[in-house]
């Protein structure tokens, strides 16, 4: 997918289509990742039972649990952790002890802070958009700020000085819960992300994905020889996915709708609120 569409990300036309295709390949490729890991935590022997099982709240709480070092239910002889899981996954690779570190700790790190993407509200929220409907209005934004010389009026393009933006990202609506009741608003929410960066993560997380299905194969009796194990080349290359910035990632500029405002609704009456049509003498 990163080599299909970064070729197409400065095409005028289809620009912002093949940095969307990246975008959605890479939470794809997220939950793959956490999804394997988590069987490997809690059903090495039993991996696709394990997969067609959970849900995504349950995967969102493992994963959550594993961040913060919080204990979790687990089949192995290790506390679970992205530091043990990678030394379990890589021991494989016949390099000298030095370069196994480095990658075992590099894919750890990797893994952690893919993690805090997984687990990020608005990164799950901007994905459902995408996917479900085209939801999502493709582009990203640019915030500058300035200084009003008289009150009220706009400071002149100028001598406003940007702090961040990227021309990829979405827009998108997502779910506000009021103080009350089974009230809610929607917020339009404004996200500035790198398709470079998103690239140069799932070669990472491919990787990533091939290796721990390579170590549940050995973990289920296959020969390591048979099994394939990828790496980056330098250390560095771990923080490839994260090497540029947009300075300013998220934001919402939307009216505020106080609760105070909004008549409270209880699950009943919105359900008495639909008509009801009498049921005939020939309805059973």
């Amino acid at each position: 997918m990163a080599e299909a569409n970064s070729e197409h990300l400065e095409d005028e036309e289809h620009g912002h289509q093949a940095a969307l295709a990246i975008r959605v390949a890479y939470s794809q490729a997220l939950e793959t990742l956490f999804a394997l890991l988590g069987a490997m935590v809690q059903a090495p022997e039993c991996v696709i039972g394990w997969l067609l099982a959970y849900r995504n709240v349950e995967l969102e709480s493992l994963i959550r649990k594993l961040t913060r070092r919080q204990t979790v239910l687990h089949r192995l002889n290790i506390e679970p952790t992205w530091e043990n899981l990678s030394a379990v996954v890589h021991r494989y690779f016949a390099y000298d002890d030095e370069k196994k570190d480095w990658i075992a700790k590099g894919y750890a790190r990797a893994w952690s802070r893919f993690a805090g993407e997984f687990l990020n509200a608005k990164t799950s929220d901007e994905y459902n958009s995408i996917k479900h409907g085209m939801r999502a209005r493709p582009g990203g934004f640019g915030l500058s700020v300035g200084i009003e010389k008289v009150y009220g009026q706009a400071v002149p393009p100028e001598e406003m000085k940007p702090i961040g933006g990227s021309k990829y990202g979405t827009s998108f609506y997502t779910r506000e819960k009021l103080d009350k009741g089974m009230n809610f608003r929607a917020r339009r929410i404004a996200r500035n992300w790198i398709p470079d960066n998103m690239a140069e993560g799932l070669y990472l997380l491919a990787w990533s994905i091939g290796n721990v299905v390579g170590c549940l194969r050995i973990l289920n009796g296959e020969e390591p020889g048979k099994c394939q194990f990828h790496n980056p080349n330098s250390p560095e290359s771990f923080d490839l996915p994260w090497k540029l910035s947009p300075g300013v990632t998220d934001c919402s500029f939307d009216t505020n709708l106080p609760a105070e405002g909004v008549e409270p609704r209880s699950k009943r009456e919105i359900l008495d609120s639909y008509k009801r049509e009498p049921k005939s003498e020939t309805d059973s």
